[in-house]
């Protein structure tokens, strides 16, 4: 049993609801009916509320996978590069100006022993969820496989541990060759099963290997049959030797002889030495070779993503579709259902849809879901409708527990957790996850967010002293960041700093950025959202056709963020199309559910959205929404009846 400060075993989780936000559906005629399925489904929220929420709908016992790749406690940002889309060189402009800069994805960084405790109260609730024959696969790398090792022992038990995957994702090459004691190129995945006397699904894997005549030559004995490989006989009966050797499939070392005792019904080499079977390499046409071979626990004939051609979506962590494709195959069966709670890019959801299996992905990241959802709809759009409806053939997104992504939250038309974000970036603040109350580091100082959907009060300042009354021992000083005041605010402010400088400790001092009044930081808060002018018509011969087009878009967050990079002029966007990154198509919005029949999604940085698109929509009068998304994810909606 693993020990560590404010070790606390999960006693209770609550259980909160789903709310549906969207689903996906590419088939011609718009299925208007209510997605209640669980499976097939994007979660935006906290995972552990996720499972809560799986566990009491229903999905106890029903996951023949769970992989995860949580996070490794890096002490990292974790940041992808925003780019606009387009040529590199388009209009002149410069590799720089199509710059947007880095956007954070998540934060990896933990304090104490705050990243156990938050995997510790996870990984039961994966228990219960698992089937009886399922498996849980853990990805992580170095810094805590020992520990997480610990974790799975204790959760899932001892004797439940079924192997320890060693990848190599990638070679050392650059500054890494010279890593004092070694570079570090691999990466661990653990293994555990639900109940290993179950016992857990298990499809055994060879791989073909290719050789040339000269690498055969050296690694493989040769007679006048071509090049084999030899193995131990076993537990084969004494007709099975003789019919091996009838086929010239018996090997003695030495240059000996296979000799045959029919009285004692015995096989044996002449010269000595242990008898083989002959196991040969298979020839090709152009002179190399083919040979099977067992896959064991060293994965090293996958290559990372940094090799892998067209996989590459700019979300940061994303493994290869190679690595679960593998994990898949092996794990589960066709119409199993796999779960990726710590979903990131959504590998793990693509290729489980591209292998006719059932998934659920979870992620509290908002760029997460917007790039799994952009992923799957590329991929349903590419494979073949189904003659029925099917689950298979569509998703659902859903929030759980408040994550307000609604167009309409006060005051700027960000989310909360968005602003957050873009305010963080603004200031220079380092986002933590290391603190119950706290949420960032600006130098030194505690950073707390104040709510940004009202002005700071006086009693939000309370509770911050409150907070650090129980804590003695911190002495850091505090930057609160908040959207407006209320007038008390001031008084009290210049009060408690005035005492505190006065008792000559001068600890935990307060200082106020208020985005919306502060010089430094007002006008890039002053949030213009973007616009969309959208065109949709009926067309004239077929009134069950559609068309939409996208006749201009501007984002002013876009525009703001390519003039913070530039030293040199200003930036000419000449297509509109150069600041969307996507585009999907409700054709019978009911002004709740956005439920898209259509997206368009480049999956090449370099391509760009189309714009101009037909199809079918209801007879009856309707109303089309139209979703644009910019490169930074902000949405806009566009809805018209028709």
């Amino acid at each position: 049993m693993l020990v560590w400060v404010g070790k606390q075993p999960l006693a209770r989780v609550p259980v909160f609801p789903a709310q549906l936000l969207e689903t996906f559906t590419p088939q011609p005629l718009h299925n208007n009916e209510t997605q209640t399925i669980l499976e097939n489904a994007l979660y935006h929220g906290d995972n552990k509320e996720v499972l809560a929420h799986l566990l009491a709908n229903g999905l106890r016992g029903q996951v023949r996978l769970i992989y995860i790749d949580p996070p490794f406690d890096s002490g990292a940002d974790y940041v992808r590069q925003v780019r606009l889309r387009g040529e590199k060189n388009r209009d002149r402009l410069t590799a720089a100006a199509y710059s947007l800069g880095e956007q954070v994805q998540y934060t990896d960084i933990w304090a104490n022993d705050n990243y156990l405790q938050f995997m510790y109260e996870r990984l039961p609730l994966m228990r219960e969820l698992l089937a009886e024959d399922g498996t849980l696969w853990l990805h992580c790398d170095h810094r805590k496989t020992h520990h997480l090792r610990m974790l799975l022992e204790e959760v899932f038990g001892p004797d439940n541990y079924l192997n320890t995957i060693a990848w190599r994702s990638q070679v050392a090459r650059g500054a890494k060759v010279n890593a004092f004691y070694f570079p570090n190129s691999t990466h661990s995945i653990e293994i555990f099963a639900k109940d290993r006397s179950a016992p857990p699904v298990w499809h055994g894997l060879k791989k073909q290997i290719i050789l040339s005549e000269d690498a055969a030559a050296r690694h493989y004995l040769r007679d006048e049959y071509g090049f084999f490989r030899t193995s131990d006989p076993g537990t084969y009966s004494f007709d099975r030797l003789k019919s091996l050797h009838e086929q010239g499939r018996l090997y003695a070392p030495y240059g000996g002889a296979v000799l045959i005792d029919e009285e004692r019904q015995a096989v044996y080499p002449s010269q000595g030495g242990s008898l083989g079977v002959k196991y040969y390499l298979t020839p090709r046409e152009d002179g190399t070779y083919i040979t099977e071979q067992a896959i064991d626990n060293l994965w090293d004939d996958i290559p990372g993503l940094g090799t892998t051609p067209n996989e590459d979506v700019g979300y940061p962590t994303q493994k290869t579709e190679a690595l679960l494709e593998r994990i898949i195959s092996v794990s589960t069966n066709p119409g199993d259902l796999v779960l990726d709670c710590f979903m990131g890019s959504g590998t793990t959801l693509a290729v489980a849809q591209k292998l006719g299996r059932r998934w659920i992905g979870c992620d509290m990241n908002r760029g997460s879901i917007q790039t799994v959802s952009r992923r799957l709809q590329t991929i349903l759009q590419a494979q073949p409708a189904p003659e029925e409806q099917s689950s298979r053939h569509t998703f659902a997104v859903y929030r759980v527990n408040g994550y307000d992504l609604g167009k309409d939250s006060p005051p700027t038309g960000l989310a909360q957790a968005a602003a957050i974000g873009l305010a963080a970036e603004t200031i220079g603040i380092r986002r933590t996850t290391d603190d119950s109350f706290f949420e960032g580091r600006l130098g030194n100082r505690l950073v707390k967010f104040a709510n940004f959907a009202r002005p700071l009060a006086a009693d939000d300042l309370t509770a911050l002293v409150e907070t650090l009354a129980v804590r003695p021992a911190e002495r850091r000083d505090v930057v609160i960041v908040c959207l407006g005041q209320e007038v008390a605010v001031a008084d009290w402010l210049a009060e408690w700093n005035q005492q505190r400088s006065a008792r000559g400790s001068g600890l935990h001092q307060i200082e106020i950025i208020d985005l919306r009044n502060d010089a430094r930081y007002a006008h890039f808060f002053l949030h213009q959202p973007a616009q969309a002018r959208v065109e949709i018509a009926r067309v004239p011969a077929e009134l069950q056709q559609i068309t939409v087009r996208v006749l201009d878009f501007i984002s002013p967050t876009v525009i703001e963020r390519l003039q913070q990079q530039q030293t040199n002029g200003r930036t000419l966007i000449s297509d509109w199309r150069m600041m969307v990154e996507s585009i999907t198509i409700d054709p019978a919005y009911d002004g709740q559910v956005l439920r898209a029949v259509l997206a368009d999604a480049p999956v090449k940085r370099t391509a760009l959205v189309r714009g101009d698109y037909t199809l079918r929509a209801p007879l009856a009068p309707t109303t089309v929404a139209v979703k644009v998304t910019d490169m930074l994810g902000e949405e806009v909606l566009v809805t018209q009846q028709v």
